[in-house]
Order: C-alpha cells, then sequence, then structure tokens
C-alpha cells in the first residue's frame, strides 16, 4: 500500500508557522512544500476558480509524481436542485474547471466534488448522470456527506463509473457526533468505501485537539484517531464488488483544528 499525505492549503497558523524556514519566500512556498509532501489540496477553487497564470506556476512548482486536489466550485455542488449538475451555468462552470486542470496534467490533479450533508439522495440518476460525462481523464473523488447515500448502491455506482468514494472526518467526536446509519443522521457515517484502487481520505476535523489554542499543537495528542482510522481503512464497508486498493492519499485541514503538520507526522509514524 503506497500512502500520500499532505494539507489543505498553504496556511498552517494553528500548527504554528513553524513548517517554512524563513528564508522561504511566499512565492516559492509551494515548491518547498512539495520536498517535503507529495499531495496538496487547494480549496480555493471551491470559491473561485484560479487563473491559467496560477496553474502554470503551481504545474511548474511541483514534481511530475505530486498530486494536487482541486476542489469542485461550490456553485456546482451547492447550487441547490435536483438539476444542479445538469444546468447550463453548471456544465459551463464544470468545463473550465477541467481545462484548468488539464494544464496541470490530469494524470496528477485529482477533482474533489464535495456534496454538502443536505444534499438529498433524490440526486442519485443527476450524479450518476454527471459522473457518466464528466469528460476528465485524470482521477475525480466524491464526498458524499449525507447518510442516506451510505448504501451498496452508491458503492456500485461509483465502481462502475471509476470513481473515488472520498471519506472525510467531519463531526468532532464527543460533541454530537451521530451514530453511524442512525434513521435521519445528517452526515454521512465515518466509514470508508472502497470504489477504485486509489483512496482519499479528508480530515476536516474531528478529535484532533479541538479545545488547543495554536501554541500548544505541538502537544495534541490524536494517535488513538488516527489509528481508529487506519483500522476502518482496513475493512471498509461494501466489499463485495470492491477492487484491492493500492495507494491511499490523506489530506489534513489546517484551518478547522486539525492541525495538519503533527497529524500527518503522527500518521506517517503509524504506517511507514
Amino acid at each position: 500500500m503506497k500512502w500520500r499525505f499532505g494539507a489543505i492549503g498553504l496556511d498552517y497558523r494553528l500548527s504554528g508557522n513553524k513548517f517554512f524556514p524563513p528564508e522561504i519566500k511566499p512565492k516559492d512556498h509551494l515548491k518547498y512544500y512539495a520536498t517535503q509532501f507529495d499531495a496538496i489540496e487547494t480549496d480555493g477553487s471551491f470559491y473561485k476558480l484560479p487563473s491559467e497564470d496560477l496553474m502554470k506556476k503551481w504545474r511548474d512548482a511541483v514534481p511530475e509524481d505530486f498530486v494536487i486536489g482541486m476542489k469542485c466550485p461550490k456553485q456546482i455542488t451547492h447550487a441547490g436542485g435536483l438539476d444542479r449538475f445538469s444546468k447550463d451555468e453548471a456544465r459551463s462552470r464544470w468545463s473550465r474547471f477541467v481545462e484548468l486542470a488539464n494544464i496541470l496534467g490530469a494524470s496528477r490533479t485529482l477533482l474533489v466534488v464535495q456534496l454538502p450533508g443536505t444534499a438529498s439522495i433524490k440526486l442519485f440518476d443527476e450524479l450518476t448522470a454527471f459522473l457518466a460525462h464528466r469528460d476528465y481523464s485524470g482521477p475525480v473523488a466524491v464526498e458524499l456527506r449525507g447518510a442516506a447515500w451510505h448504501m451498496p448502491e452508491t458503492a456500485a455506482m461509483l465502481r462502475e463509473q471509476g470513481v473515488i468514494w472520498g471519506t472525510a472526518d467531519v463531526v468532532p467526536d464527543g460533541e454530537g457526533a451521530l451514530a453511524p446509519g442512525t434513521n435521519g443522521a445528517k452526515y454521512m457515517p465515518q466509514r470508508p468505501v472502497t470504489t477504485t484502487p486509489l483512496r482519499l481520505v479528508r480530515i476536516c476535523t474531528g478529535s484532533y485537539g479541538r479545545a488547543q489554542r495554536a501554541e500548544e499543537t505541538e502537544e495534541v495528542e490524536n494517535t488513538a484517531r488516527i489509528k481508529w482510522w487506519i483500522n476502518q481503512l482496513s475493512k471498509p464497508d461494501f466489499p463485495e464488488g470492491a477492487p484491492e486498493p493500492t495507494e491511499t492519499i490523506v489530506i489534513v485541514s489546517d484551518k478547522i483544528e486539525a492541525f495538519a503538520m503533527p497529524t500527518i507526522a503522527r500518521w506517517q509514524n503509524l504506517v511507514t
């Protein structure tokens, strides 16, 4: 099993701003970052599509085997309505999104389509049709946060489409976390499902030192939670018909008190 690790963005204030050496200028942050990790996610594209010039700078700053995750614009995924993917505006925005990803290189650019927890299962056919005509040769992951989606039919559809079922740690343990499978639960059960040999885990919050202050991040102890995730990945749901996983990408946020750098270091020590 190959493991890749990375953070969301290049701003690590909650990790104490100790990652970049002082001599590294901001314009060279990505280039330096790529010497330490082999994946990153940018959520800037969720709010506004980047320029072609920025895509070219990113492309030139990282090695060929580096993976860049780009988050699908919220104007598509969070637009509301049961036709959100088939609207002309959505198709046009997605086409532009794909064009930008192709500048980076489809083989190393992972497109992340994150649906909100409020997205109805009634979107199933709409999402299926969208993925079938996505017109992108690189990897695509769908993150489904609504519990109603957690069923074998979703796994079968994503396997047929060759799309990753992205798993996210989004509900803080001990702070109102919902029991997996509970009727009416808003959030997806935090259990992975393997739909392609490549897997994606996004650590957005959870038991990662939520109550700690930034200056205490070096002492945040979340090893037990990381071990829990590793165990979950070893026994994914809906295994019938699942491919053998060969690579797992773990992306950790530093903006929602997940403390990217200490968390990544602990996870790496457990699996490598």
